[in-house]
């Protein structure tokens, strides 16, 4: 039961990760067409490109494009900083609770932070010394102390710059026009881009080594097999993201909705 769960979850990352990049290359582009073209057909182009990047069977093979992802999302935090500090508004002008009807998008974008956790399962289980994962020190602990940090960091400032009129993603309320935007925009697309092969590594390796290898014993067309599964993973999550392309609803679902149930 906890496999469903935690492949429905994953699958929802991934449908977020296309859509959030389909949205900000929307954004990007929008701006130098005379008639904006539909989210649907931003996604359509970038199947491809996502294809490429779940067909990257080993782990290992995905840690030096983690991180770059990281040092890209870095670089991202430098100009998205730059743009909240501009004309910060005074914090007495931020109301300091939301209202009951808002609590579930919360709720839900919350649990949605903690989506690293499906993909610590298949990290430790891939470590060389998985003792060092654990422990009050261990490496699970302190990434996770560092990106709750970033997390409330970000929230916190997004919200006193921006308040009700915060967008899905923050970059969305940067100037359509600004070079630095355009940059951010692209920047954190290609981070999410790359995150997107670690993300789908985990339902893939779970449906694939769990469930589906065992009933293909003896086949000699094996690899063929685990390709048509990952090619059709990820056509499964742009059907799902293009029937609900809404960011901020999509991610709060997934959060509230697949997180609650198998943690």
């Amino acid at each position: 039961m906890v496999d469903i769960f935690l492949i429905f979850y994953q699958f929802g990352i991934c449908c977020v990760y296309v859509l959030f990049v389909g949205v900000n290359l929307k954004d990007f582009v929008d701006v130098y067409l005379d008639k904006p073209w539909d989210i649907k057909i931003y996604m359509l182009i970038i199947l491809i490109p996502f294809v490429l990047m779940i067909s990257i069977r080993n782990l290992k093979l995905l840690a030096p494009f983690s991180t770059l992802a990281n040092i890209l999302t870095f670089v991202s935090f430098g100009i998205v900083l730059y743009y909240i500090f501009q004309d910060l508004p005074s914090i007495s002008d931020r109301p300091a609770f939301g209202t009951l009807y808002t609590f579930p998008l919360y709720f839900g974008t919350t649990l949605f932070a903690l989506e690293a956790v499906g993909v610590v399962i298949a990290v430790e289980n891939n470590m060389k010394t998985p003792k060092s994962f654990g422990g009050y020190c261990g490496v699970l602990n302190i990434a996770m102390i560092v990106i709750t940090l970033l997390y409330v960091g970000m929230g916190f400032l997004g919200y006193w710059r921006y308040g009700d009129d915060s967008a899905d993603s923050i970059t969305l309320n940067f100037p359509p026009n600004d070079v630095l935007a355009k940059v951010v925009k692209i920047l954190y697309s290609i981070a999410i881009y790359i995150s997107y092969g670690l993300q789908g590594y985990v339902p893939v390796d779970i449906l694939w080594n769990t469930y589906i290898v065992k009933k293909l014993e003896g086949s000699k067309h094996l690899l063929v097999w685990e390709y048509a599964l990952r090619i059709s993973s990820v056509f499964l999550t742009f059907i799902l993201a293009a029937t609900i392309p809404l960011l901020g609803l999509f991610i709060s679902f997934f959060g509230a909705f697949a997180c609650r149930l198998w943690a």
